[in-house]
């Protein structure tokens, strides 16, 4: 393959033949028969009946990117292998490639990546959110192998930026402004020499409609969100044409409400002119997204006495999963089994204040029922591990 070896592969199929399912060795019996059983274990051990919903865990972006980044050390051993991030937001499987000598390309103070030591001969594996389309473009002209694992419902937003860049709408990006995906996916409005905003939820909306309403002012408005916009961002240009985008693991029901609430909004301000004139949005929340929200939701509806979150604390989706239960039940999002200290003891990510706390009388004595949710990198052998913590615990 060294002569006429591809420099470019994204999709499974660019390795050649039928591959093995790498992501396969991070599935569980335990949880099959969970499934099986309706999503259910009762423990005879503690009479502790533990549920999970209906749609948990991986996602086919995530399957999609472990497998090609394990199959790309299998199939380069003698090779340098790097990653533009983390992989996926999951501690076990960065973990994972880290003991297989796969390294994280260090960044710049400005976040660009830095390129200067690798060589025609090393690879470079694009994680599952994508990278800025500069990176790409760098990575290119170093000749080097790349192989992109960006999720294809991430690319599916890309192509709504580029068709809004094209036509001069700025983006409006509901997402996380310094998440991996949220600068991967502002970046295609740039390279189309046009303009992005990011904006995390419905006050920051409110900004915007304050100002074209002309009840802030250029200044003020820029104070507040100089690194959320690109470079030359000026809102009495950018802000006359919008269109609307978000981060895939958003709650899609805020979302939506920031997109009507805008819709509305540019509405009254440009009464008269055409729907399209100013203002133009697609649904751009990934359906994996959204099923694990639907089916956590479904699973609240029953009688719970705690529900545990499993996933990376810098997952997003994992994020709002957490924040959705415990708007119900008492809920800890936890990384794994690991932050379950001990029965008295949790560390947790916080999903209102995204702060890690510990929380103490965490794991009471009475509970009867144990909801699970895991975010779309969580391996669900974590499920299993989490559920034999808590039995340890409880039978001590």
């Amino acid at each position: 393959m060294q002569n006429t070896e591809k420099k470019y592969l994204s999709k499974m199929m660019d390795f050649g033949e039928v591959l093995d399912r790498q992501h396969s060795v991070y599935g569980s019996e335990f949880v099959k028969k969970m499934i099986e059983n309706g999503g259910r274990f009762v423990s005879d051990r503690t009479g502790i009946t533990y549920r999970i919903p209906t749609h948990f865990g991986f996602c086919y972006g995530v399957e999609k990117s472990i497998d090609m980044a394990f199959e790309t050390v299998k199939r380069f051993p003698d090779r340098r292998i790097f990653l533009t991030h983390d992989v996926i937001h999951n501690p076990k499987v960065n973990q994972d490639l880290k003991e297989k000598h796969v390294v994280v390309l260090n960044r710049s103070a400005d976040n660009q990546l830095i390129l200067d030591d690798l060589t025609k001969d090393d690879i470079v594996v694009i994680a599952a959110f994508g990278s800025k389309h500069r990176d790409v473009e760098q990575l290119k002209a170093k000749n080097v192998m790349v192989v992109d694992t960006t999720c294809g419902a991430i690319v599916l937003v890309w192509k709504r930026v580029e068709k809004y860049a094209q036509n001069q709408y700025t983006s409006i990006i509901h997402g996380i402004w310094d998440h991996e995906e949220t600068q991967a996916t502002a970046s295609q409005a740039t390279k189309f020499g046009w303009h992005f905003l990011i904006i995390r939820n419905h006050e920051e909306a409110r900004d915007i409609e304050r100002f074209v309403k002309k009840e802030i002012s250029s200044e003020d408005f820029m104070k507040k969100y100089v690194k959320k916009a690109s470079s030359g961002f000026n809102p009495e240009l950018h802000l006359k044409r919008i269109g609307i985008a978000s981060q895939t693991t958003m709650l899609k029901s805020e979302t939506l409400e920031i997109q009507e609430f805008l819709k509305a909004s540019y509405a009254a301000v440009f009464a008269g002119a055409k729907p399209d004139d100013h203002f133009m949005k697609y649904d751009t929340i990934c359906s994996a997204t959204q099923e694990r929200q639907d089916a956590l939701f479904q699973l609240l509806e029953e009688p719970l006495d705690l529900v545990l979150v499993i996933g990376g604390f810098n997952s997003s989706n994992t994020t709002h999963l957490s924040e959705i239960a415990s708007l119900r039940f008492p809920t800890f999002h936890v990384r794994g089994p690991e932050d379950l200290t001990d029965s008295a003891m949790v560390q947790h990510l916080d999903p209102t204040s995204l702060q890690i706390r510990t929380s103490s009388d965490w794991l009471k004595r009475n509970i009867k029922t144990v909801g699970i949710g895991t975010g779309a990198s969580t391996p669900d052998v974590l499920i299993e591990k989490v559920i034999a913590r808590v039995e340890e615990y409880l039978t001590a």
